[in-house]
């Protein structure tokens, strides 16, 4: 979110705040617990906890945004029950005419020296159709570095970064490799 608000130009420019919630505890999915177990009281409990600590940090992320200069009318968020998986259901939702996914490198897991997180990393291996830019621990960086090797690919990120980055204040350097 920090990332976005401060590379992304304002104009023109729309941002979704997408959340996949769980509806129980990843051990209930892990194990197979059935949803009839005799311990409604905790989950009900867990789940009100969870809900608002999302609806809080959801809450800070849009703050976070207008403080940054987005304007309240182009920010929406939200919120899906978890469904296929969270990496299929943020797939599946960038499939309704997103221009890119932005992701942070690890999720709440800390996963320590992983190069990426699981779920960043499926959606590595199988968004092909629109940009994932990937947020390390830095998101106070400013500057964008694209390396150009001249192929396809590589013009359409300089397409990209020309139509979303904010130019004023985001230095952009084209390596060519």
């Amino acid at each position: 979110v920090d990332y976005v608000g401060k590379v992304m130009s304002k104009k023109n420019i729309h941002v979704t705040l997408f959340h996949v919630l769980m509806q129980r505890p990843e051990t209930y999915l892990d194990l197979n617990i059935a949803a009839s177990w005799d311990h409604n009281d905790l989950l009900e409990e867990w789940s009100k906890k969870t809900g608002k600590y999302i609806e809080e940090f959801l809450s800070d992320a849009v703050n976070r945004l207008i403080q940054s200069g987005f304007s309240t009318d182009s920010i929406k968020v939200i919120s899906n029950k978890l469904e296929t998986g969270y990496a299929r259901d943020i797939s599946n939702k960038a499939s309704d005419n997103f221009d890119a996914i932005v992701v942070g490198r690890y999720g709440s897991s800390n996963l320590g020296n992983h190069i990426l997180g699981s779920i960043t990393s499926k959606l590595a291996e199988n968004i092909h159709n629109i940009p994932l830019i990937v947020v390390g621990s830095d998101s106070n960086a400013k500057k964008i570095l694209i390396a150009f090797d001249g192929s396809a690919s590589s013009k359409r990120a300089v397409d990209y970064v020309g139509d979303f980055a904010d130019k004023e204040d985001c230095p952009i350097l084209l390596l060519t490799i």
